[in-house]
């Protein structure tokens, strides 16, 4: 019989981790399953995957956050045995990326973790598997933690519309991208990509390839127009077709990125969120 250990968060997708990664057992006919909370104190994913028997399949379960916790919790060098990947979360933006659907039948993990950029903020540095970004993304992520720790539920879309109309304040700023500064009195978005999608499904990178071998990552900086404008501009940055608006719609290619603000802000990595940020790097060597 096989035996497939499954390692989930509990509290994904509004505590619904466990039910969500048990929806595996579908692609698995006569197979026996383990859950292993990834979150139990005291948990080591790399000494978990050391010592898992040779014969045992590790699959992780979850979305997007799920896995980018995963992978700083691993050391940088190279896995040892075969990881594989079951996207079960409500954020599954690395899945579509690599051509996979929510509750497909898992795929090996291995390559797309073996090298990955880094980003430095608030003193932290980090891996990321998507993108880092601060502006109305790092907005909508910080608001809707804030209204999920209320009890009340919204969609990143919804915030992220909601404070393009109203509630978001654009800031000034500086953006260096292997040693090229440029600097903007209005700074709306300015996320740093590995990957094409973020925010839940936008292919706001298209000719973005993670696995490219020169580990370029790519910065998308709309800038330096009003409200009204920026309302404009939302859908084709977006979506990806920027560079029809070359004016405000920046795209600029390097491994190293640096970005400062002119007050503290707020900022996601992989839809986690950093509160006060005045500046940070990423890095892809």
């Amino acid at each position: 019989m096989e035996q497939i250990d499954v390692l989930y968060n509990p509290f994904s997708h509004k505590n619904q981790g466990l039910s969500d990664a048990r929806r595996i057992e579908k692609w698995f006919d006569g197979a026996s399953f383990s859950y292993i909370d990834l979150t139990e104190k005291g948990f080591s994913p790399a000494a978990f995957i050391e010592s898992c028997p040779e014969d045992h399949k590790i699959v992780l379960a979850g979305g997007d956050g799920t896995l980018n916790h995963l992978v700083n919790q691993l050391a940088e060098e190279e896995l040892s045995r075969d990881l594989w990947f079951f996207p079960a979360g409500t954020g599954n933006d690395f899945a579509k990326d690599v051509g996979k659907k929510t509750g497909c039948r898992p795929f090996l993990l291995n390559s797309f973790i073996s090298s990955l950029p880094k980003a430095s903020i608030n003193g932290d540095t980090v891996r990321f598997i998507n993108g880092v970004g601060f502006g109305l993304d790092g907005y909508a992520c910080s608001e809707h933690e804030r209204l999920k720790k209320l009890g009340k539920d919204s969609s990143y879309k919804l915030i992220a519309v909601k404070g393009l109309l109203f509630s978001f304040k654009p800031v000034s700023g500086t953006i260096t991208v292997d040693g090229e500064a440029r600097t903007y009195k209005k700074l709306w978005m300015a996320p740093v990509m590995l990957g094409t999608y973020f925010g839940g499904g936008f292919p706001i990178t298209p000719q973005q390839h993670r696995l490219n071998e020169e580990h370029t990552l790519i910065s998308v900086e709309v800038h330096d127009v009003g409200r009204l404008h920026a309302m404009l501009l939302f859908v084709p940055a977006m979506l990806g077709k920027g560079r029809w608006f070359k004016k405000h719609i920046t795209y600029r290619k390097g491994h190293h990125f640096r970005a400062e603000f002119s007050v503290p802000s707020d900022l996601q990595c992989d839809g986690e969120v950093y509160n006060g940020v005045m500046n940070f790097t990423a890095d892809y060597e």
